[in-house]
């Protein structure tokens, strides 16, 4: 099956008095796609911020992915969450 190349971001659990924890990834097909989700996730976040919320960790990168997850990343728009499982490797670092 042919693989797509697409952005990975990580996203980290935050609250008080905890310790922070992984929240799964997204998924994007382009680094602007990317930056879009996390504008549109900040600007829906309830406010003022909730004492429990996540953000994006880390730095993005490439990875490839299977034709059918990068038309379910297309058609859920900027992106893709994905909760209980490792995120795929990484295949380099994506500056911005």
């Amino acid at each position: 099956m042919a693989k797509v190349r697409v952005v990975c971001q990580k996203w980290m659990e935050f609250s008080p008095g905890g310790v922070p924890r992984p929240d799964g990834y997204t998924l994007h097909l382009t680094n602007d796609e990317r930056n879009a989700y996390i504008a549109k996730y900040w600007e829906d976040l309830e406010k003022p911020t909730p004492e429990t919320y996540s953000a994006p960790y880390g730095t993005p990168y490439p990875t490839e992915v299977d034709a059918e997850m990068a038309k379910l990343i297309k058609q859920r728009g900027f992106g893709q969450w994905r909760l209980g499982e490792l995120p795929p490797r990484t295949g380099g670092y994506i500056y911005t």
